[in-house]
């Protein structure tokens, strides 16, 4: 079958749809655990609407590092939707990190909290760098990270830790913290 060819405003609507879409879609809420589709999705829109100070993650050149602190099946399912887009002008670049000492080279870092790959003491190693620390559950902005994804009435939904981000130099777009569920300053 042939498909018509679409115009550059069609495909762009369609894009916006499609995100839309996967951005709406209900969790597994009975597992308790979000779809690694839609947390890719969450973590590629923040990239865009976070500023990151030019001491982060040195060495990175021209591309943007996203670092999973998790299982290798969590950071291959979110490498093969993520993997090669642009962000803010760079090339997306995802890497599993086992050790605090690997923070460095990081822009963004995800992990689902769960053991080995993560530990509270991550949090505390990330004070000192400009990294978005980005968790699953209601407490992880109270716990130090910056960005906690929790689900709300079947839906994902994001709390942001204002403070924690600008200690760290890092800016967030006021479009970002208007859509989060909640803001602690």
């Amino acid at each position: 079958m042939k498909y018509p060819k679409l115009s550059f405003v069609s495909r762009m609507r369609l894009w916006c749809c499609v995100t839309l879409a996967v951005l709406s879609l209900p969790t597994q809420a009975a597992a308790g655990e979000m779809a690694l589709g839609v947390k890719a999705a969450f973590l590629y829109n923040f990239t865009k609407f976070i500023e990151w100070p030019p001491s982060a993650a040195p060495g990175s050149g021209d591309t943007f590092q996203l670092c999973i602190a998790g299982s290798l099946l969590d950071t291959d399912a979110i490498s093969q939707v993520l993997e090669g887009k642009t962000t803010q002008g760079r090339t997306l670049k995802v890497r599993f990190v086992s050790q605090r000492s690997e923070l460095p080279g990081c822009h963004m870092l995800y992990s689902t909290g769960e053991k080995p790959y993560w530990s509270d003491e991550w949090l505390a190693h990330s004070v000192r760098l400009p990294v978005v620390t980005v968790g699953e559950g209601e407490d992880f902005v109270e716990k130090g990270g910056v960005i906690g994804l929790v689900i709300v009435d079947g839906k994902v939904r994001f709390a942001i830790n204002e403070a924690k981000a600008s200690d760290q130099d890092i800016v967030i777009s006021s479009k970002l913290l208007s859509l989060a569920r909640r803001v602690v300053r």
